[in-house]
């Protein structure tokens, strides 16, 4: 490993297909400030709510048709 590995998280819903990924270089942690483990879970965190929050958009896209 070089030290500068781009991480790529994905996150998929069995039931719509849906998938949402975000990819990062682990130099990005050093930059924050943060540990490694930090950032990772900072950047899975963000990545899911970005994720809950389409889905709920879609939910009420689908509610107003």
């Amino acid at each position: 490993m070089s030290g500068d590995e781009l991480i790529t998280i994905t996150i998929e819903d069995p039931h719509s297909g849906k998938r949402m990924s975000t990819r990062y270089s682990i130099l990005q942690a050093d930059t924050c400030k943060l540990s490694k483990g930090e950032y990772h879970t900072m950047m899975l965190d963000a990545l899911i709510e970005r994720f809950n929050t389409e889905k709920q958009n879609e939910i009420q896209n689908k509610r107003n048709d």
